[in-house]
């Protein structure tokens, strides 16, 4: 796979994880705004902590001259930066970050079994020092070992449950009420667009399909929504404007 942005380990809070550079995102994400509004921004309207989701270093400038501010962010900051923008560009940066992840675990698991691996070839030159008549037998094993097919390690999905469910077709109804009164529109008018975007951006066929771990991203996909100009303007009245 190919890197679409940098990813680094490094020391926020007081733990090492996974992060990028904010810049480098905002760069990413195809951001017109300016990144010093831009960044401010996100962290004034996600409630972003700084040594929890970010930390700020010193930015050099032309001669080694320190002039500005960077902001290194967690990845899982990042995703929900992405998420947030609502762009196809933000949905390809944050599908990225979690094929990074998936990779990552993947190969912990392959090390996992290396090590074991390791550990049984150990054992078994042992076995064939102590013991001579053993050296048969202790060829027969590492022969079969490896014709061992190799078994794949799923991870278990789990779904939202009936107590997620709810939470979600609360904040959905609660969204709609929102934009109604704001558009002077039925609820029922709203309520469907939302569930039909939802279901779009996180390719579920059914919102009982989205990942247990997806729901916080959902949470805020629901509080950042906002009905698209080509969307109602022929229920509006002619005096709203959407935006």
């Amino acid at each position: 796979m190919s890197e679409l942005i940098k990813i680094e380990l490094e020391v926020i809070g007081a733990e090492e994880v996974n992060s990028v550079n904010a810049r480098d995102l905002h760069a990413t994400l195809e951001i017109k705004k300016k990144f010093a509004d831009w960044i401010k921004n996100q962290i004034n309207t996600l409630g972003l902590e700084e040594n929890v989701d970010f930390i700020t270093v010193p930015l050099k400038g032309n001669g080694g001259k320190f002039g500005g501010t960077d902001y290194i962010i967690t990845t899982d900051t990042a995703k929900h930066i992405s998420m947030a923008s609502r762009t196809p560009k933000g949905k390809e940066v944050r599908s990225y970050f979690i094929k990074v992840e998936k990779e990552a675990k993947q190969g912990i698991v392959g090390n996992d079994t290396n090590a074991v691996m390791l550990e049984m070839l150990k054992m078994q030159e042992q076995m064939i020092e102590n013991s001579q008549k053993q050296t048969e037998a202790v060829i027969e094993l590492v022969k079969s070992m490896k014709q061992t097919p190799k078994i794949e390690v799923k991870p278990h999905v789990q779904y939202l449950d009936s107590r997620d469910r709810k939470k979600l077709r609360d904040a959905i109804q609660t969204k709609a009420k929102e934009v109604a009164r704001d558009l002077g529109v039925s609820v029922s008018t709203i309520s469907p667009s939302i569930w039909i975007e939802l279901k779009h951006f996180f390719d579920v066929d059914d919102y009982q399909d989205i990942h247990k771990s997806q729901m916080k991203d959902v949470m805020h996909f629901v509080m950042f929504w906002e009905p698209r100009k080509e969307q109602f303007k022929k229920e509006l009245p002619e005096n709203v404007v959407v935006v």
